[in-house]
């Protein structure tokens, strides 16, 4: 049986990785946008 203690410790584990996806998925959007936005500069 899982005690309540467990169940506690999986929903910390989970909203955790599920911040560090957001972030990461965050910052790889900004940095594509910021590579797009320099290219951009270049070709004008």
């Amino acid at each position: 049986m899982i005690t309540p203690f467990e169940d506690r410790l999986y929903a910390i584990a989970f909203y955790v990785m599920a911040a560090f996806a957001v972030a990461g998925v965050g910052i790889w959007i900004l940095w594509l946008s910021r590579k797009a936005k320099k290219n951009k500069g270049r070709n004008r």
